[in-house]
């Protein structure tokens, strides 16, 4: 293919950045920077880029000056991979409606998994095992899980059956003597549900890569029979359309081992494939995309991320999987930071765990030249004070005056301590762990109409929340859709699918078609209008509708003394208790409100207090990074000498974890950073005029 042109680029930016064509461009004059070189490269290479680089910017530059190409004479396309959407996203709303070449055949733009799900484990289990996969869901798996371990039965004393076997491996032996029989059946089912097939090493463990469980060689007939059991287990939640993500690899795995030849219609598809925030990615992801591309001398692969910023732990993972050498030709850097300046630059640069000291960051923000401040406190005196000094700090500078801003307070563990050890809680006491990601199964019928607070406008998505609502409830009365098999006059049972139940009622039953999505709107709308978070009125509505419309179309009738349609103690408590939406949009957002005056007005300064691994990705005007205990230690203590600017010394897994851990927390900020810890952690270094002179060369010192 030939050269990206700077024309080309300049193309690029001006889409990108509503008509600014110099962008991209560190230096005008000569049209020259570290990320038109990236841009520019159509070789195999490796893009190691600090926070606030625009490396996915530059990504989506090389992929619009790409599709502009478009059609390749070969016929081939373009794979772009990443770990959650917000990528595509970004796309589609930078480009709107040119965006739909790059989404439409040949190419791929979407998450890894996503890609492992449409073009290895389904169509495997279609072609190998004559299955319909409708279900790629981890919550789907355990409520199986739970169904199937109820159902098997206890062995006598020294006759074990595969219940004694789960029973007894859910749980650790440390916390064994301490937990209650019902944790420890908890604990099965869920061990249950996590464990995997290696097909290629005949054995179950618990995860891709995990510990092994059994195998199907083994000497002991008990481990054996295990093994089939639960392997026909998988096998018949296959073959009713559900896996675990974890399954869709292990199918993926065995796709590859079975048929290897198939292998060579991936390079032929796609001749340029770029990973996205690839610290991220685990290495058996890593092994599918090396099994599909990377060892194909006609096919492009770029991976683009941070390996400093590596803080998505896989079970079974090796720390560090993806390493790139800085002194490799393949391995371009992005070290100019536009989203923060250069005092922020300087007390991250130590915080690295891959010291790099030939590529400095280079903080490129003009305005933002504000040190950084270290908010000294005394535990279980005054760490409920260390929110109220932050927001003082950010009014005195100002910032709350900035359009759109956005203040956050992060740590590592959320969790309160059982010993009174810090941790979000100890900062803010109303602090409540946010749910990671939108569940699509749920034990009760009402948590599937529960009204999402922060974007209660998405009628959509409520619709489809109630469409799977409706499947479960068909699934619990198997109603399951009925079709020849092909070439034979075999009649096949399979459960509904979203797509398969709407085509059902629209052409076999066209008039209960119509009135569901009539009252799919109808519920909709009730759902997210509603001044409680869950409503009564739908649930007894959409039993109705199931009850009288749907289920007699194949002669069923409701059972309505099913768990599934009972309201729970927690959530008829929510009911009674909610009366405003404030109510509960509070209790969901985690926001702490500062109240302060100003031109004799009283006004409310919100911060948001999250996780690390929740504001991942996420940039803030303003970040308190607030200590944490995790493993026998607080966060300063494992980077007490970073914050004097001494290169980070690798010293083990938990260590460099930790580090991340920093590094991700503290380079959030584009115009302050916070980091609160206790004083006592570091006397030693305010005890030492050298040390401390270092200190303050980076930090402001502050005492709450």
């Amino acid at each position: 293919m030939k050269p990206i042109t700077i024309e080309e680029i300049e193309h690029a930016s001006s889409v990108l950045f509503n008509g600014d064509s110099y962008k991209f461009f560190d230096d005008c004059e000569a049209k020259s920077g570290e990320r038109i070189d990236v841009i520019q490269s159509l070789d195999s290479i490796d893009v190691n880029a600090c926070p606030g680089s625009g490396k996915t910017t530059a990504l989506l530059a090389k992929l619009i000056i790409l599709a502009n190409r478009m059609p390749f004479e070969d016929g081939s396309g373009i794979c772009v991979l990443t770990h959650t959407n917000v990528a595509i996203d970004l796309i589609k709303e930078k480009l709107g409606v040119g965006a739909s070449k790059l989404f439409a055949y040949p190419n791929f733009f979407g998450t890894i998994q996503s890609f492992v799900d449409r073009f290895l484990a389904i169509p495997f289990c279609a072609f190998d095992k004559n299955a319909r996969i409708t279900h790629v869901d981890i919550d789907r798996i355990f409520y199986e899980s739970r169904k199937y371990y109820v159902s098997l039965s206890f062995g006598a004393k020294g006759s074990p059956t595969l219940k004694n076997t789960l029973y007894r491996s859910g749980t650790r032996k440390s916390d064994w003597d301490s937990s209650a029989t019902s944790e420890k059946h908890l604990n099965a089912f869920s061990y249950l549900s996590k464990l995997v097939l290696d097909y290629e090493g005949n054995k179950l463990q618990e995860r891709i890569h995990g510990k092994t469980f059994r195998t199907g060689s083994s000497t002991s007939e008990r481990a054996r029979m295990d093994f089939q059991e639960i392997v026909d287990f998988k096998n018949s939640l296959i073959q009713n359309g559900i896996i675990s993500y974890d399954d869709a690899y292990s199918l993926a795995f065995e796709y590859i081992y079975k048929f290897p030849e198939i292998k060579a219609a991936f390079p032929e598809r796609f001749k340029y494939v770029f990973i996205d925030e690839m610290q991220d990615t685990a290495k058996h992801q890593i092994d599918i995309i090396n099994a599909l591309f990377k060892e194909k001398d006609d096919v492009v692969v770029q991976y683009y991320g941070d390996p400093n910023q590596a803080i998505f732990e896989t079970e079974g993972q090796k720390d560090g999987e993806w390493n790139p050498d800085p002194n490799s030709s393949s391995t371009l850097t992005l070290m100019k930071s536009k989203r923060f300046g250069k005092p922020i630059a300087k007390a991250i640069n130590s915080i690295r765990v891959i010291p790099d000291e030939k590529n400095l960051i280079d903080g490129d923000k003009p305005d933002s030249m504000l040190k950084p401040c270290l908010l000294l406190f005394n535990k279980d005196q005054n760490q409920e004070s260390v929110l109220d000094v932050f927001s003082q700090i950010i009014i005195k500078n100002k910032l709350h005056k900035i359009k759109k801003a956005k203040f956050v307070a992060i740590g590592r563990v959320g969790k309160e301590h059982h010993k009174g050890e810090l941790s979000l809680k100890s900062y803010f006491s109303e602090y409540e762990k946010e749910k990671s990601k939108k569940k699509e199964f749920y034990p009760h019928l009402i948590q599937y109409i529960r009204k999402n607070v922060i974007n209660s406008g998405q009628l959509k998505q409520t619709s489809n929340s109630i469409i799977n609502a409706i499947l479960h409830i068909l699934d619990l009365h198997e109603f399951k859709n009925e079709f020849l098999k092909k070439g034979t006059n075999e009649v096949i049972n399979k459960r509904f699918s979203k797509t398969s139940l709407l085509n059902f009622l629209k052409y076999l039953h066209e008039a209960v078609y119509f009135e569901l999505k009539e009252k799919l709107i109808l519920w909709s709308n009730s759902i997210v209008t509603n001044n409680t978070p869950y409503s009564i009125s739908v649930q007894e509505a959409i039993e109705d509708f199931v009850s009288t419309k749907i289920l007699p179309l194949k002669e069923k009738m409701l059972n309505k003394d099913l768990d599934f349609f009972k309201v729970p103690t927690e959530i008829q408590e929510v009911i009674a208790k909610s009366g405003k939406e404030e109510d509960f949009e509070q209790m969901e957002r985690n926001i702490y409100n500062f109240k302060y005056q100003e031109e004799d007005k009283e006004h409310e300064l919100p911060i948001k207090v999250n996780t690390i691994h929740g504001e991942k990705g996420e940039t803030h005007t303003a970040t308190l990074y607030l200590e944490t205990y995790f493993k026998k230690f607080y966060d300063s203590q494992r980077i007490k000498d970073q914050l004097i600017g001494k290169c980070f010394d690798p010293k083990g897994k938990e260590i460099n974890m930790a580090t991340k851990m920093a590094y991700v927390a503290m380079s959030r900020p584009k115009r302050l950073l916070c980091f609160a810890i206790q004083k006592e952690g570091i006397q030693d270094i305010m005890d030492t005029p050298e040390e401390k002179e270092k200190l303050e060369n980076i930090w402001e010192i502050v005492e709450v």
